[in-house]
């Protein structure tokens, strides 16, 4: 194998006229010294992103265009893989942006650790104001928990990754991704390839960007979805319900059961009192300290965010639980009262 193999970049899409473009701008700038392709998987939307898409292809040779009629996300990672001729493969969003050293970062660190997967920690961009407070709950440890690859600094092997980058024979090994999923195919993905052996690795110096969500329903509807998801992850998967994604839905399900106690129960009343003053007390010195930090006035929203993520992550897990293995994308409308909506 060449010192550079050959990359190929996997970018699933649907409906993202106001991303696209500046995520393949960032692709276009890559300082690798390889070849490497972009492959754009589109799935069959309806606001012109695939026009610009097809124009920049007709231009730029290295861009090619992918369809995907199932429209969901892991059927579009799965058709890039099938459709990659490069010896690694990377996955990005139609939302991110990427340093142009992100290629070369990431093929250096496959072969200076041996890893089969690697990736970087994601800085995630706001615009807005309340799109700034979701950015920055995002990429907060209160916000996400355990998933380092949203905050960490640190050099290390970590247990999933978001935008993974993977040598392809790894496909052959453990399989695709898993199409009856809508949101954790990633996850479900690296949980397979860590009971098979093989590593995932961290390195921050690789810096994707990634723009969040715009509106706090937006955030919530986006995290009850992973929440629903992870259900159908840890019924094939015990072993993959680690204690963060137990806290949302056990904080959900006690909240529930106090406030519904308390006007019988005095015990109930104290408990609700004192368990809602901890957590508000959390939310609230958490997002003072980054007001302080970052002379952010954003900051006066972030409790309502954080609140957003843990709220939509466990109801979505208690209800994944209650209503069975449907997917959430065939249900969320009856949940949320229309088709999906950006922001």
């Amino acid at each position: 194998m060449s010192e550079w193999p050959m990359v190929s970049v996997i970018v699933p899409m649907y409906n993202e006229r106001g991303y696209i473009e500046r995520c393949l701008d960032s692709l276009l700038a890559q300082d690798y010294p390889g070849e490497y392709e972009v492959l754009v998987v589109d799935g069959r939307s309806h606001d012109g992103s695939e026009r610009v898409v097809r124009e920049y292809s007709r231009k730029h040779p290295r861009i090619r265009v992918i369809d995907n009629p199932h429209r969901r996300r892991p059927h579009a990672m799965n058709l890039g893989v099938r459709n990659a001729r490069g010896d690694v493969v990377m996955f990005l969003g139609a939302h991110s942006e990427s340093p142009p050293n992100l290629l070369s970062q990431a093929v250096r660190t496959l072969k200076d650790t041996g890893a089969e997967c690697v990736g970087g920690t994601i800085e995630t961009v706001g615009i807005g104001f309340i799109g700034k407070a979701v950015a920055t709950a995002v990429g907060h440890p209160l916000g996400v928990g355990g998933s380092r690859y949203r905050y960490s600094q640190k050099a290390q092997y970590v247990d999933t990754m978001g935008y993974g980058v993977y040598w392809r024979e790894v496909f052959g090994r453990i399989g695709l991704f898993d199409e009856e999923l809508d949101t954790s195919e990633d996850y479900e993905l690296n949980y397979r390839l860590r009971k098979a052996g093989g590593r995932i690795f961290l390195n921050p110096q690789m810096r994707p960007r990634y723009y969040a969500r715009t509106s706090l329903r937006g955030l919530f509807r986006q995290y009850f979805r992973y929440g629903w998801d992870k259900v159908a992850v840890v019924r094939k998967h015990p072993g993959a319900f680690l204690w963060r994604y137990r806290v949302p839905p056990l904080f959900v399900l006690g909240a529930g059961t106090v406030v519904l106690l308390s006007p019988l129960f005095p015990w109930a009343r104290y408990a609700l009192l004192i368990g809602g003053g901890t957590y508000l007390l959390a939310l609230v010195g958490a997002s003072l300290m980054v007001g302080i930090q970052c002379r952010a006035p954003y900051a006066l929203v972030l409790p309502l965010a954080f609140a957003c993520m843990h709220f939509g992550f466990g109801v979505g897990f208690l209800t994944g639980l209650i209503r069975g293995p449907q997917k959430v994308s065939e249900r969320s409308g009856e949940l949320f009262g229309a088709n999906r909506r950006k922001g």
